[in-house]
């Protein structure tokens, strides 16, 4: 049963077909969700995923970054795999 707090709708599909309908806008969610799709989508079965999962020890951090208009609005978020993704400077 899916938290109603969090969530408008539920449905069980592999999880390129999940990659698919968010990029074609059919399907909204949140980066951390999108960003592991996207991993387990490489993966042909729950086993290889599962392996290659066994092995990682320390697993990636989702940090979106905000989109800004030339006026300096907030215009949307950039995610990792996006063309326009930018890390922060140190």
């Amino acid at each position: 049963m899916p938290a109603d707090s969090e969530t408008i709708d539920s449905l069980w599909v592999r999880p390129s077909v999940a990659v698919e309908m968010f990029d074609d806008g059919r399907l909204t969610m949140m980066p951390p969700t999108i960003f592991n799709l996207h991993r387990l989508a490489q993966y042909s079965c729950v086993a290889d995923a599962v392996a290659v999962a066994s092995e990682i020890v320390d697993p990636p951090r989702i940090e979106p970054r905000l989109r800004y208009n030339d006026n300096g609005r907030v215009i949307g978020v950039a995610l990792p795999w996006d063309d326009d993704f930018v890390l922060p400077v140190d």
